[in-house]
């Protein structure tokens, strides 16, 4: 298990104002951290992604047509069943995302794809499908831990960027899906790693492996998102997150929903979710990535969603269904 504990619920008011969070940025460790065996293998594997022969997860046909058809105008609850249901291993993972305490709360236990659908609706359903496809993504690594820690990361950001956009007057669902698939790029990589005995089984904290990722999961990112046809605010966001971070360098994100996206995953770096805990000044950093934006709606966040979604146990055991299945 990861070796940090989140903090998941409890936040006191201004918890994001104490002492605790006083670092003025997020501080990541980079290639110069490597010793020289580790930089030889962030060589390589960089080697991969420039020529393009990184292997990349295949497109997962069955959810994408699943989605396309919930786009429809009169939509076939019937039909997309059918879809979702031929494919055993994904309505076992969308069942039990239904039914964990982010989505089940709303309208009770389902027991069918169908009655899912008429349960937690359209657009919770796209989301719902989405997040199945990513946990199934991370469950195919041989190290539960480094599945666990993606699959956190990646749902409650996407919860926290799904409130934060509302707060914002953007699209829930749009920021959702840049807050779950932000950070996609990375699961390739660590499947690079482990196929080559060079992914530990524990993840750590500033060790080769998570620096490795970090260095290039941006670039690989946004490449999946196109071979997997996802919308061009998701590549976005997969290759544009945490650009600009310094004050050299200019901020190039096109859509808002990335910039929500990374304010989302800020707050999981600072308490912990999915990520090694990394306090540090997240109001200062939402000013800096979403600048214009009404510091008053940041603040309304952190003071009441954030909490609010902590207490209700997003990022629990309970919240997340990465599991073979």
């Amino acid at each position: 298990m990861i070796s940090t504990t989140p903090v998941k619920q409890g936040l006191e008011a201004g918890w994001y104002l104490s002492a605790a969070f006083a670092a003025p940025r997020l501080e990541l460790p980079g290639p110069s951290r490597l010793l020289p065996e580790e930089r030889t293998l962030l060589d390589d594997i960089s080697k991969f992604v420039t020529e393009g022969t990184l292997v990349l997860p295949p497109t997962p046909h069955t959810a994408m047509q699943a989605l396309q058809a919930l786009k429809a105008a009169d939509v076939d609850f019937a039909g997309v069943s059918v879809r979702i249901s031929a494919d055993p291993v994904l309505a076992a993972l969308v069942l039990r995302q239904a039914n964990s305490p982010l989505y089940a709360g709303r309208a009770g236990k389902s027991r069918s794809i169908q009655d899912a659908l008429g349960r937690i609706g359209i657009r919770r359903m796209r989301e719902v499908i989405l997040s199945a496809v990513l946990c199934r993504t991370a469950a195919g690594m041989k190290s539960r831990a480094w599945a666990e820690m993606e699959s956190t990361h990646a749902i409650v950001c996407a919860e926290l960027a799904r409130s934060l956009g509302a707060r914002l007057g953007l699209d829930d669902e749009q920021c959702h899906t840049a807050g779950l698939l932000h950070d996609i790029g990375r699961l390739p990589l660590l499947k690079a790693l482990e196929a080559r005995g060079a992914l530990p089984e524990q993840p750590c904290r500033d060790g080769a492996a998570e620096i490795i990722v970090e260095c290039l999961h941006r670039v690989v990112g946004q490449r999946l998102a196109a071979s997997w046809g996802l919308p061009e605010s998701v590549a976005d966001a997969a290759f544009h997150h945490m650009n600009g971070r310094r004050g050299d360098e200019p901020r190039t994100a096109e859509f808002l929903t990335t910039c929500v996206a990374e304010v989302s995953s800020d707050v999981c770096h600072a308490l912990g979710f999915g990520r090694f805990m990394r306090p540090f000044d997240v109001l200062a950093s939402a000013a800096l990535v979403l600048p214009g934006v009404d510091r008053g709606h940041v603040v309304r966040w952190l003071e009441e969603d954030v909490p609010a979604l902590m207490a209700a146990g997003a990022g629990s055991a309970q919240s997340l269904h990465f599991l073979r299945v």
